[in-house]
């Protein structure tokens, strides 16, 4: 279903001129393509300006439904939103280009219109930033329904005109059987309804809904696990490549050699929610390195990237796990948490970016750019997962060393105690994919390069830039509630280099990974941020 949010009333049927001479007839006064001049958007200062508020409150909003995703899919969704935000800024300019595409977006709007007598420039951060949050308005429930209410109620809130939620069968029907769009049909729907915001929004709602429905994630769950079509009650990113733990078929022989590689081999961990409720993980989205569509990474690029054999000795590295987790301070633990939420890290990094000067429209380009980045590097990541299929610290711990006394932190505000191995738990949720590479190195490696060569590029910014992480306050720990920091913590980096370092040594020091998962990550994904921030400038 679609409507109209009640923001304003429309007020008079006006003719609008458009910049080839046609004329086309409208509901919409002129503010359907300006900032509203009441609510909270009113009389904020530059910087941060109005439209970089606005599009961090609507991210942050959609954050109360990714949060709840597991990291790969919701750092998709992330890159997803950000090429809404960057083709909306395209398509309201001259030449700037499509961010799936990398060349001309599916139209570009006139520099001018006349509204009543009142000439309107379209080429402005106000148009951009309504087609941007009518673009979010348009997916947000097909997407990622969770944020929905959170979303709608801030696009409410900070009275944006003339907000359209859900697909519009118009222009819908522009688009063909294989999600490409008719150029023709969507510029004459873009030119009767006078390119305002609304319109323009659907348009690249759906144009990247599209282009999501074909990228190898299987969002939709229309294939089944067996490859076959599913017709009924799909199960979204389910695997369709038949992925099974080789852990789990290993088990299935006898003799010795395949014990021995079974017990290296990752299995599914068991959780609970502290309620009663116990669960068996399941791989989560193994066939992306596989079939997923790269964004910046040309296939031949991609396929050949491979991490060298770790050749763990896995006694040795548990015994590295337990000092570590052991050596434990605040300071550490609560990097630890900050670097487990990768959109919290991008928050970080894009308000660092801000400080230095760039414009809105540099910041979305920043932001496009470094989640394609990001987005790679976690197919990278996840194609060498499942080559490898490596057990994680925890269940070799708990499987292999189970009645081994360990001196080690013990859990909650426990701190260190001595105890059986079939107890070890890391200090963080260990999350349901394999051991080796670690893809918070791989991400964060990107987020490294990318950041210093795309500043090097916009702002002729040559020196890498210092970092402030938020501040810790006393007992705001997640793992430690109420215990951890004792005391409020702050955290100075550098560099971009020190972040993923920071980045890196924190999954090391939570037993989340033993020691060469990180140091092969950067590796395999070296690189990768450079041609991100190549992609970024080629999209001006």
């Amino acid at each position: 279903m679609r409507w109209t949010l009640p923001f304003i009333l429309l007020q008079f049927i006006g003719i609008v001129t458009i910049g080839n001479g046609q004329t086309c007839e409208t509901s919409q006064s002129e503010e359907s393509y300006m900032l509203p001049t009441t609510g909270p958007l009113a009389n904020v200062p530059t910087p941060p300006g109005p439209h970089l508020v606005g599009t961090v409150a609507g991210f942050e909003a959609w954050t109360e439904g990714l949060k709840l995703y597991e990291t790969p899919v919701a750092l998709r969704f992330a890159h997803l939103i950000d090429v809404l935000n960057w083709n909306c800024a395209a398509i309201y300019s001259q030449t700037w280009k499509d961010a799936i595409t990398k060349s001309n977006t599916l139209l570009h709007t006139p520099a001018t219109i006349d509204i009543n007598g009142n000439d309107i420039t379209l080429h402005t951060s106000d148009t951009r930033l309504l087609c941007i949050v009518n673009a979010w308005a348009t997916v947000v429930d097909d997407w990622v329904p969770e944020a929905a209410e959170p979303l709608l109620g801030l696009l409410q809130a900070f009275e944006y005109p003339d907000v359209q939620i859900g697909f519009d069968p118009e222009i819908d029907s522009c688009f063909e059987d294989g999600g490409v769009g008719n150029i023709s049909c969507l510029e004459n729907i873009a030119q009767d309804r006078c390119y305002r915001p609304s319109t323009i929004g659907s348009i690249v709602g759906r144009q990247v809904t599209e282009y999501a429905r074909r990228d190898g994630w299987n969002m939709y769950g229309t294939v089944n696990s067996d490859g076959t079509p599913c017709t009924a009650n799909c199960r979204r990113f389910t695997d369709p490549t038949g992925y099974a733990s080789r852990g789990d078929r290993l088990l299935r022989f006898e003799g010795s050699s395949a014990k021995n590689s079974a017990k290296k081999s990752w299995k599914p961990m068991l959780e609970d929610n502290g309620r009663g409720y116990f669960t068996r993980q399941e791989h989560v989205t193994p066939h992306i390195g596989k079939i997923a569509k790269t964004w910046i990474l040309d296939r031949d690029d991609f396929k050949s990237r491979k991490a060298p054999p770790p050749n763990y000795n896995y006694d040795k590295e548990s015994s590295k796990v337990f000092e570590r987790l052991a050596a434990l301070d605040d300071t550490k633990k609560m990097l630890i948490e900050f670097f487990d939420d990768k959109i919290k890290v991008a928050f970080l990094v894009i308000e660092a970016v801000a400080k230095q000067g760039a414009s809105y429209e540099e910041i979305l380009n920043f932001v496009v750019g470094y989640t394609a980045g990001e987005y790679d590097s976690i197919l990278l990541a996840w194609k060498e997962k499942v080559r490898y299929n490596l057990v994680r610290p925890t269940t070799w711990i708990q499987e292999q060393m189970e009645d081994k006394d360990i001196e080690t932190w013990a859990g909650p505000g426990q701190g260190t105690k001595t105890f059986k191995g079939k107890n070890f738990e890391a200090y963080v949720r260990v999350m349901p994919h394999s051991e080796y590479v670690s893809g918070s190195g791989c991400i964060c490696q990107a987020a490294y390069e990318f950041t210093d060569v795309w500043l090097k590029d916009n702002l002729d910014i040559s020196d890498s830039i210092p970092l402030q992480l938020p501040e810790f306050i006393v007992g705001s720990s997640k793992t430690e509630p109420n215990i951890t920091p004792a005391t409020n913590v702050t955290i100075d980096l550098q560099n971009m280099e020190a972040l993923r370092d920071a980045c890196g040594e924190s999954r090391l020091d939570g037993g989340m990974h033993f020691t060469a998962s990180v140091e092969a990550s950067y590796k395999l994904c070296e690189g990768v941020g450079v041609k991100a921030a190549r992609f970024a400038r080629d999209l001006w």
